[in-house]
């Protein structure tokens, strides 16, 4: 039971070629989206790299078919070290609201600066201050799928939930 109701339009803010194709996908509490593309992206005035990770801020009452709002840097995939191979493509995000962890996985084997796996790996941004220059306390390994049976299997949508307490 239930339907579909049309979020957010990329054709109506600029993002109309296959390299634009939103292929990792977190949606921030005030509905802001963290998304990172196929390859690059260019619209709303923003670049951004397959490696990267863009926030959309749509205009207030502005999403679904008639979509507005403006794009913002939040990873730089080269300040993680992720911009050497076409595997280090950032295909899964999750981010945890409370303290802004960024999870990722990638297309295939990446090295994060020091920290590497393969595509069945999801690693974290610890600490991150997102923008252009992303600064970050650590990246760790999260979770190292070969280890759990699931080696060989690429992730490429996940959402990690964090318990908020009580």
């Amino acid at each position: 039971a239930g339907s579909f109701k049309r979020y957010f339009d990329g054709s109506d803010v600029g993002l109309t070629t296959n390299g634009e194709d939103i292929d990792a996908l977190a949606i921030l509490p005030n509905g802001d989206m963290v998304f990172s593309t196929a390859g690059l992206m260019k619209a709303g005035g923003r670049k951004a790299l397959d490696e990267d990770l863009v926030r959309f801020k749509p205009n207030l009452s502005s999403t679904g078919t008639n979509t507005s709002g403006k794009f913002f840097m939040y990873l730089d995939g080269s300040d993680l070290g992720l911009n050497t191979t076409y595997n280090e493509d950032v295909w899964g995000v999750s981010i945890d609201h409370n303290s802004k962890d960024i999870y990722l996985t990638t297309r295939g084997p990446f090295t994060a600066n020091g920290l590497s796996g393969v595509m069945e790996d999801i690693f974290a941004c610890v600490g991150p201050t997102p923008g252009w220059k992303t600064a970050y306390a650590s990246q760790d390994m999260f979770w190292q799928g070969g280890s759990w049976g699931y080696a060989g299997e690429r992730i490429d949508g996940f959402h990690i939930y964090m318990d908020p307490g009580p």
